[in-house]
């Protein structure tokens, strides 16, 4: 007999936690705006209070925002400002609804000061609200493979035959730790004259075997970037 492998295919036999993957998107946006008269978009720096982050990893992460954006597509009509990642403290998103809905604070003021500087109608505070690099053990478990194996038989002529089977086996897989990442974001816009929220969303995505979520975040900047874009060309 002649055996050759041709493939594998791996089902699992075994019971055991699921892996922890998740892309949850949620948006709202007020139905009485008109986005079709935003001509000027201001988008702050990215707030990153809610996370413990080195002060490397947050200038390389601003960076990657900004770089990003500055690449979307946004239709010429609408002039897109990002905030340098050297600027000014943002506000939490707590903060930015107490302080527009006092009128005249100084958080106010600080708040939409660059935005009104630059005539714009909107101003949008980006935050990451969660950057996680973690892991869960995979029990041992037993995987069935699958394999195709070829064979020959001799007819009644003396003529030899090729044909193919199939035969399953069983794998033992030892217990593992697997990591996976976790990225949060949430993007608020704001109407700069009257303060008010007018739209928000919240991008959250976990991803296995992963032990650096940039990647996700990038994805994440670049969903935001096109319903920015959907949103001011309706």
């Amino acid at each position: 007999m002649d055996y050759k492998l041709l493939f594998t295919a791996t089902v699992c036999a075994a019971a055991f936690c699921a892996t922890p993957v998740h892309a949850d998107y949620t948006s709202w946006q007020d139905p009485s705006y008109d986005f079709s008269k935003i001509s000027r978009i201001y988008v702050g720096r990215v707030d990153m209070s809610d996370v413990a982050l080195s002060s490397a990893r947050q200038k390389s992460l601003e960076t990657t925002f900004a770089s990003r954006m500055n690449k979307s597509k946004i239709p010429k009509d609408v002039m897109l400002t990002i905030e340098a990642p050297t600027a000014s403290k943002t506000l939490s998103g707590s903060r930015v609804q107490k302080a527009s809905a006092e009128s005249g604070t100084e958080e106010a003021e600080d708040l939409f000061e660059a935005a009104k500087a630059a005539n714009a109608q909107v101003y949008i505070l980006p935050r990451l609200t969660r950057w996680q690099v973690k892991s869960y053990i995979e029990p041992a478990h037993v995987e069935w493979r699958s394999v195709q194996v070829r064979d020959s038989y001799q007819d009644k002529d003396g003529n030899w035959h090729d044909f193919y089977r199939t035969e399953t086996y069983p794998d033992y897989v030892p217990a593992r730790e697997i990591p996976y990442a976790v990225v949060t974001m949430t993007f608020e816009w704001y109407d700069v004259e009257s303060g008010e929220l007018i739209a928000s969303s919240e991008d959250d995505r976990t991803r296995n075997a992963e032990n650096d979520p940039k990647g996700m975040y990038q994805r994440i900047v670049d969903r935001f970037a096109k319903d920015l874009k959907e949103k001011v060309e309706k």
